[in-house]
């Protein structure tokens, strides 16, 4: 016989403190004081499902380019900084947000959001780092042809949503969609929907 459960432990939540700063971004803070930690996640509430058709793919893109090069740093100066800090950047979309992610410890908080700030707000999109992307993802779109369990949600999507319907296409684009992308959809998309409001 296994032992009688006990009484269900109390959920202690921390309580989350919402602002809205001047520039209309909402800001959470929710505070843990066990470890010397930061976690801070940007998120902007568009995804995968304002991709165009014909123009799949675009957000995932997009979000995948922001830590490749800002104005004021190649991809290898954000990657050396982020280590010589200690840190976690990280970019990605789904079907509904984007987001750019950052953790670190405390005592680099500054430099370390300064980081997270420029990727997330002058990205420059450099040429070389676009074709290097659209041509990884050409690679791994072809090497999905061989994978059941991919071809199985695609068909499930496509079957479940529909075609036209944003649910129904690929997130990360197919390799038409691909190919048809350029370095100006993904500015365009960017000044579109990365704003503070």
């Amino acid at each position: 016989q296994p032992p009688p459960l006990g009484p269900a432990p109390t959920l202690r939540v921390p309580p989350a403190v919402v602002r809205t700063l001047p520039n209309g971004l909402r800001l959470i803070v929710v505070e843990q004081r066990e470890l010397p930690l930061v976690d801070a996640v940007l998120v902007v509430p568009v995804g995968g499902e304002a991709d165009a058709a014909g123009r799949e793919g675009l957000a995932t893109l997009t979000a995948s380019l922001l830590d490749e090069g800002t104005a004021t740093r190649s991809a290898l100066q954000i990657a050396d900084q982020a280590a010589f800090l200690g840190a976690s950047l990280g970019t990605g979309a789904g079907w509904d947000a984007s987001q750019v992610s950052l953790h670190a410890p405390v005592a680099q908080l500054d430099s370390a959001l300064a980081l997270m700030a420029d990727v997330a707000t002058r990205p420059s999109f450099p040429q070389a780092e676009f074709d290097r992307l659209r041509q990884e993802r050409l690679t791994s779109l072809l090497q999905l042809r061989d994978r059941g369990p991919a071809i199985a949600d695609r068909a499930f999507a496509r079957q479940l949503f529909g075609a036209e319907h944003p649910y129904g296409r690929p997130l990360g684009g197919t390799e038409a969609s691909t190919r048809a992308l350029t370095r100006a959809d993904v500015q365009r998309f960017y000044a579109t929907y990365w704003r503070p409001e």
